[in-house]
């Protein structure tokens, strides 16, 4: 027996048809999306910043729209910096003078150098912010050191320095200032109006090695300038040397060590490349880099 349905009742029909097909579509899709949900990638969310580091990380309160990440840097954490070393910048016209000639950088050399550094994204700093641990590591820092007051550090450094917006550190022996080939007192209050680095080299460059305490003092006193940053002469010194600059409130001192310093380098203690006359200018790389 067929039953007949009206047309009123036939419509009645397929309305509840499609919303029962309307209903089951929703919640098999709702089943679905809730299947997935787990397996998909959600995005960071508001309250978290992620960090990849092995130090340890301060969180503090979050901000808007951001959060605020402060990261304490282990003193443990070791970077280099190159302190290089020059004495003169000047051309040696004497053969025999070899051991003038290895001290000496021609002024040519020296700009090469200095331009390299400046293309090779180098930046100089004074020895000072080194040795408080002002220096960003973010960069390439480098510090560059000219030792004993040749008055060529004036008329020849300096100007290749400052076309580069470069700076040195300039070690002064006291006494020898005013003297044939060293800096003039004018020449010196030059290069601290140029906001170069001036520090102490001794009064008369003395084997410190040799001197007693009191001597020593003397030496190192009488030689002060306006950082407080130092350099042994000939890189001869004591326990005592260092205990009597650690007194006086020098931040540091220099050798002749011949090495990368980093920022586990004893301060009083600290090495540097010296650079030497007749060096091509990928030797000069090699060194910088630590690779010779």
């Amino acid at each position: 027996m067929k039953l007949k349905l009206t047309d009123r009742q036939t419509s009645v029909v397929v309305r509840l048809a499609i919303i029962g097909l309307t209903i089951a579509l929703m919640i098999c899709g709702y089943n679905i999306w809730k299947y997935l949900q787990p397996h998909t990638l959600s995005k960071p969310t508001r309250n978290i910043t992620l960090v990849t580091t092995k130090y340890p990380i301060k969180r503090t309160q979050p901000a808007t729209p951001a959060p605020v990440l402060s990261i304490s840097v282990s003193k443990q954490i070791t970077y280099r910096v190159p302190i290089l070393m020059y004495h003169y910048i000047r051309i040696v016209t004497n053969p025999a003078d070899r051991l003038g000639y290895n001290l000496s950088v021609t002024p040519q050399n020296f700009a090469a150098q200095v331009q390299w550094l400046t293309e090779n994204g180098y930046q100089t700093f004074p020895l000072s912010d080194f040795c408080q641990g002002k220096i960003s590591t973010k960069g390439k820092p480098i510090i560059l050191t000219f030792d004993d007051g040749h008055n060529d550090a004036y008329t020849q450094a300096l100007p290749v320095l400052q076309k580069y917006h470069q700076m040195g550190t300039f070690f002064i022996i006291s006494h020898f200032l005013n003297r044939p080939q060293y800096l003039s007192t004018a020449q010196l209050a030059g290069l601290k109006a140029a906001g170069e680095e001036l520090g102490d080299h001794t009064m008369d460059h003395v084997d410190l090695a040799n001197e007693s305490p009191t001597e020593q003092q003397k030496e190192i006193i009488g030689a002060e300038q306006s950082s407080p940053v130092f350099a042994y002469p000939s890189s001869k010194y004591t326990q005592t040397t260092e205990q009597l600059l650690a007194k006086d409130g020098f931040l540091c001192a220099v050798t002749e060590i011949p090495a990368i310093a980093t920022n586990q380098s004893p301060l009083y203690q600290l090495p540097r490349v010296r650079i030497r006359g007749g060096e091509t200018l990928s030797e000069f790389i090699a060194a910088v880099e630590g690779k010779i």
